[in-house]
């Protein structure tokens, strides 16, 4: 009997393309890697070549013979592509690059404020600052490093102090809030990123490398070419920075420039705490009384007739100035205020009518009414000076109260010219007393030393301080220039301004070329 012969065949698995599963999964693996390592080698060959230039925070150069830390002033082009874009610069300030045992080290994080504006050398608080340390801690070797820098805002300065921490910071100072509506990446500013803080922060790293700044310089580009615009028309930087110029209070944009600021405060905070490194924020200061509202706006619920007895009201308070009749100016601006409480013009005009009558208590009220009303957000209002110190006092923080300073030092309290240049920025005696008051909180958190090693004993009075401090009449002949300037365009003028700068001095003819 025949028996029936079986066969069993074994089944390999192999792949149609002839790979073996490990020559598969490596396969994979160089298919995931290739661009990855195409990204890393464009990326290698655009720094070779150092496209988009040093765009680093610190750097180091030689001075007298010795190589220094120093803040890059041309940092801030990561934020400012646009060709014809002003390019705001910070102080060139230098640091050791080997921290000596005795040296304090003491970085000034923030906005314009922070940075000095419009001065440029010593009339800044970080250097009254620095002068004034010099005589209270004589035993150390001080270093205040300025690395203010105008239109910036939170997220800025948040980038600012990550790429600080590795240069064994022993305090950050900062002072930031005014530009959180208008500064990089503001809710209403020109250069902003569609989606939300996560986006903007993303954005923020992306701007490290230069593959990213090759892409965004391309897009620019082609956005011009298809626009047929070679160059955005001159202005100001503050005209620059804005690009939505009616922000109402409490409306959505504000609620949610309101919450940013507060998140970011946090993280600043967070960040500092983590690598224990101690903050200390600055409360903010602005003109109340010598800067008129820049944008006015009607409650959305005020009806075309009740915008009309509103305007007669205020026409008619005028009026009564004009003949120095103020009990009647502010019965009508109160009038006024009170069918519309939402429009900055009539508290404006009644707090500097309350303050002709020496009622400085009801006028400081509606001063700073009628500025946290103002729809153009230059100034921040006192709910955002108010989180500042919520934020602070949640995470045990320690605050430099330089709101408290100014209105000690200001006429009735109330916040005018006597400190400030125009709406926002102080002068010379203003930077000087900011200074004062944050060297004055650092000694009281003994954020530094103890407090009982203060040279309080040869301390001079603050006239000699100023003279100690090298402010020349160069850097006040700065400040006076670029003030004048800025005061004639956008938005201190709203229309078209026929003006051409002429120099009085020689001092005027050469701050002006060198400010051009």
């Amino acid at each position: 009997m025949k028996t029936k012969k079986h066969t069993s065949e074994k089944t390999v698995d192999t792949d149609p393309a002839g790979l073996s599963p490990s020559k598969r999964r490596l396969f994979n693996l160089v298919m995931l890697a290739s661009p990855l390592v195409l990204l890393f080698v464009f990326e290698f060959t655009l720094r070779l070549f150092n496209y988009g230039g040093n765009l680093s925070l610190v750097t180091k150069r030689m001075l007298g013979g010795k190589e220094y830390y120093f803040i890059n002033r041309a940092v801030a082009r990561r934020y400012f592509a646009q060709p014809g874009a002003v390019i705001p610069e910070p102080a060139d300030d230098t640091f050791e690059i080997k921290k000596s045992k005795n040296t304090k080290r003491i970085f000034c994080l923030g906005e314009s404020t922070m940075a000095g504006f419009p001065f440029e050398f010593h009339a800044t608080a970080p250097s009254f600052m620095r002068d004034r340390l010099k005589v209270l801690l004589p035993q150390f070797n001080v270093e205040v490093i300025n690395v203010g820098l105008s239109a910036i805002g939170t997220f800025v300065v948040q980038d600012f102090m990550d790429e600080l921490l590795p240069y064994e910071p022993d305090l950050f100072i900062i002072y930031v809030g005014h530009n959180e509506f208008y500064g990089i990446y503001g809710v209403g500013s020109s250069i902003n990123v569609p989606g939300g803080p996560w986006l903007a922060r993303l954005n923020l790293g992306l701007q490290k490398t230069r593959a990213f700044l090759l892409l965004r310089d391309g897009y620019l580009w082609l956005q011009r070419q298809l626009s047929g615009t070679d160059q955005k028309p001159s202005q100001s930087l503050m005209g620059q920075m804005v690009g939505n110029q009616t922000i109402p209070l409490h409306g959505e944009l504000y609620k949610i420039a309101r919450e940013v600021y507060r998140d970011n405060l946090v993280d600043l905070i967070e960040t500092a705490q983590a690598r224990h490194v101690p903050v200390m924020f600055s409360t903010l200061v602005s003109n109340w009384r010598g800067q008129k509202p820049f944008t006015s706006v009607f409650d959305t619920k005020t009806t075309p007739e009740q915008q009309i007895v509103w305007q007669k009201l205020v026409v008619e308070g005028d009026s009564a100035i004009a003949q120095s009749k103020r009990e009647e100016a502010v019965l009508s601006y109160t009038r006024a205020a009170q069918i519309d409480s939402m429009n900055a013009t009539a508290f404006f005009k009644l707090g500097n009518a309350l303050y002709s009558l020496a009622r400085y208590d009801e006028a400081k009220q509606a001063l700073i009414r009628a500025k946290d009303l103002d729809a153009l957000r230059f100034r921040a209002t006192e709910e955002f000076e108010n989180d500042l110190l919520t934020v602070c006092k949640q995470h045990a923080v320690p605050l430099a109260r330089v709101d408290s300073a100014f209105i000690s030092a200001s006429p009735h309290g109330i916040l005018d010219d006597n400190l400030f240049l125009e709406h926002l920025h102080p002068n010379v005696n203003g930077y000087f007393l900011m200074a004062k008051t944050f060297c004055r909180a650092i000694e009281l958190n003994n954020l530094l030393v103890q407090t009982s090693e203060w040279n309080h004993a040869n301390e001079p009075p603050d006239s000699v301080l100023m003279d100690l401090s090298r402010v020349t009449e160069f850097d006040r002949t700065v400040g006076r220039v670029k003030i004048d300037l800025l005061r004639r365009r956008w938005p201190f003028e709203t229309g078209p301004v026929n003006y051409e700068f002429k120099a009085a001095t020689s001092v005027e003819s050469v701050v002006f070329r060198m400010i051009k």
